[in-house]
C-alpha cells in the first residue's frame, strides 16, 4: 500500500523505464540482427500494444483493465518465448531474462500502489 494513494500510480511509468529500454534494444536487434517470421511479429505487436495499454491504464488507476492488459501481455510473451525463442543465441536469451526482470519490477511497483 502506498503512503500517497492519490499519486501512487505515477510511479508505474518511471518503474517501466528499465523494461522499456531493454525491450527497445531487443526490438532494434530484431530490425538489425535477425529477421523475425510474420507469425512472430504478430506476437510482438500484441505484446507492444498490451504494454502500452497496461502502462496507460495502470498510470490512470484503472487497475481492473490494467490487469486484463497485463494478462494478455503475459500470455502473448509466454507463447512468443516458448514458440520462437528456444534456439536464440545466449546473449539474446539473457536480454529476454533482463527484460522479464524489468517487467517484473514494473508490475511489482504497480501492485504496491494498488
Amino acid at each position: 500500500m502506498s503512503l500517497l494513494p492519490a499519486v501512487a500510480n505515477i510511479w508505474v511509468l518511471p518503474a517501466a523505464v528499465p523494461y522499456l529500454a531493454i525491450a527497445g534494444y531487443d526490438f532494434w536487434l530484431h530490425e538489425t540482427d535477425r529477421q523475425v517470421p510474420r507469425s512472430e511479429s504478430i506476437f510482438h505487436v500484441t505484446i507492444a500494444v498490451s504494454v502500452a495499454a497496461f502502462l496507460a491504464l495502470a498510470a490512470l488507476g484503472l487497475n481492473g483493465a490494467a490487469a486484463v492488459a497485463l494478462t494478455v501481455l503475459l500470455v502473448a510473451a509466454l507463447i512468443d518465448e516458448l514458440r520462437f525463442h528456444g534456439s536464440l543465441p545466449a546473449r539474446e536469451k539473457r536480454l529476454h531474462y533482463l527484460g522479464g526482470g524489468g517487467l517484473a519490477f514494473c508490475v511489482s511497483v504497480w501492485l504496491w500502489t494498488i
